[in-house]
């Protein structure tokens, strides 16, 4: 077992296989600098200067949000399934008596580390899911995968499966626990408006259908509601983030849907390019009008509970 600290922080590289290598390690690498030599009151600064997608959304506190509302407390332990560079995992550390991370990026839980380094009850642990799960030495009261389920082979090898990864987190799941999962819909307003999908990259990505290969790709209120149910998780909580789940400014529920004119900030395509196709806030008026709104949210985050199945 290869373990070592940064300040209070676990570092587990037990299972760390090198899956580091991508497009953005200069700007990781960069991140990780920032990190190391900034106190977290001056993000907002760096992140205005910089003027970069990379740092919006690996230091903005702003993606809290999409947790900041959950019941989590300082007796409960948390998994967090997909802590990439730990913006999510200060909050939960925040919330929880302890937070456990698995993430597949060594880079990425470096950066974590640093950034969470005076929260004394966080472990990092690196490597894929699929690999790392078995040595879990506890149940959880809460495993969170924010994200997650749309970009799979960060978590598995072999059978790209949503509902095998949920098994395999099931196993880990106290009886009365809860798994918190965040997504795109793929049916999301902002694609039919003329943002380019978010996991193929291509304008109308996921109306047409992803290609059978397709690593990454997002769900529709009916495919996740289907998954679930499969996988045992039968009570379900839909909440719906918005703009989305990145930058959650409101976040909805079937108890307290959005009201006309309120849905105004559709401008979240942060350094992709765009179509204009039509006034996104005049068409959101008319699916609230006739009640359609959670089949065309842009993200979805459900709070599930349950155990009828495991792997």
């Amino acid at each position: 077992m290869t373990r070592e600290y940064t300040g209070n922080v676990c570092l587990d590289l037990t299972y760390d296989k090198g899956n580091d290598s991508c497009a953005d390690e200069a700007e990781l690498d960069e991140i990780l600098r920032i990190v190391q030599s900034s106190e977290e009151r001056e993000y907002s600064r760096i992140i205005a200067e910089k003027r970069s997608v990379m740092m919006l959304y690996h230091l903005s506190a702003q993606r809290q949000n999409i947790v900041a509302g959950l019941e989590i407390g300082k007796d409960q332990d948390v998994l967090e399934i997909g802590s990439e560079c730990g913006v999510i995992t200060g909050k939960l550390a925040q919330m929880a008596g302890s937070v456990t991370c698995a993430e597949v990026s060594e880079k990425k839980s470096r950066i974590n580390a640093w950034r969470n380094r005076d929260c004394d009850h966080v472990e990092i642990r690196v490597g894929k899911f699929e690999d790392l799960h078995a040595d879990l030495d506890r149940q959880y009261d809460v495993i969170t995968m924010i994200g997650t389920l749309e970009n799979l082979n960060t978590c598995l090898t072999g059978e790209l499966s949503a509902e095998r990864l949920l098994r395999m987190a099931l196993r880990h799941l106290k009886p009365q626990g809860k798994i918190v999962i965040a997504l795109d819909n793929k049916y999301g307003l902002k694609y039919w408006a003329g943002c380019r999908d978010e996991w193929s990259g291509e304008f109308f990505g996921g109306l047409k259908a992803y290609a059978d290969e397709a690593e990454a790709q997002s769900h529709t209120l009916n495919s996740l509601k289907n998954l679930l149910d499969r996988t045992g998780l039968t009570e379900q909580r839909y909440f719906y983030p918005y703009p989305d789940y990145r930058y959650t400014r409101c976040l909805y529920s079937d108890d307290y849907l959005p009201g006309k004119g309120e849905l105004t900030v559709n401008m979240n395509n942060f350094g992709t390019e765009r179509m204009f196709l039509f006034n996104e806030t005049q068409v959101y008026d008319n699916l609230i009008s006739d009640g359609l709104f959670p089949l065309f949210s842009n993200s979805y985050l459900v709070v599930c509970r349950g155990k009828e199945s495991q792997e």
